[in-house]
């Protein structure tokens, strides 16, 4: 999974440590995403999703 967000744009590999806490930090709400990367809680879970979405393509990628 880690091989995976490092392939995604650095926005997204951003948001999706500080959600899920992937790597040295905790999991945080998309309010306190928005305010430390300067978005909006909406614009951030967008953005999340969006992210899903790459990584439903890369994923398969990365088993063969």
């Amino acid at each position: 999974m880690r091989q995976a967000v490092d392939l995604l744009p650095p926005r997204y590999r951003t948001i999706l440590p500080l959600r899920f806490g992937l790597g040295d930090v905790g999991p945080h709400t998309f309010n306190i995403i928005g305010k430390t990367i300067g978005l909006t809680p909406e614009r951030a879970r967008q953005l999340q999703l969006q992210a899903f979405e790459k990584l439903k393509y890369l994923l398969p990628d990365l088993t063969d």
